[in-house]
């Protein structure tokens, strides 16, 4: 099966669109000040994720351009790997501690 470097491009602007407007609609303002702390706590990693997944995706995109350097490139795709897995290990935390509260007696 072969794809076309058309539908590649598509598929990658799709979701580059889908993270572009994940990053807009996660600025919710919570309004009692008790939730401003965790709603802070979680937004601010949150938003430098998708900072780091977007630099690398310019690199990347500026590479096929050829106006980038390609040790930015492999810099840039290597911190939002790392960003990636702590995103992932955070998940898997949260559902293990949730699971854990689903077992607990009432």
């Amino acid at each position: 099966m072969s794809i076309s470097i058309n539908s590649a491009i598509n598929a990658y602007n799709n979701a580059a669109n889908i993270t572009r407007n994940l990053g807009e609609t996660s600025t919710a303002k919570p309004e009692d000040s008790g939730s401003n702390v965790f709603a802070g706590l979680v937004s601010n990693p949150i938003s430098s994720s998708i900072g780091n997944l977007r630099k690398a995706e310019s690199s990347a995109i500026g590479n096929l351009a050829n106006q980038a350097d390609i040790t930015d490139v492999v810099t840039a795709v290597t911190k939002a790997e790392s960003t990636l897995k702590t995103v992932v290990a955070v998940r898997d935390r949260l559902v293990s501690a949730w699971q854990e509260l689903e077992k607990m007696p009432i």
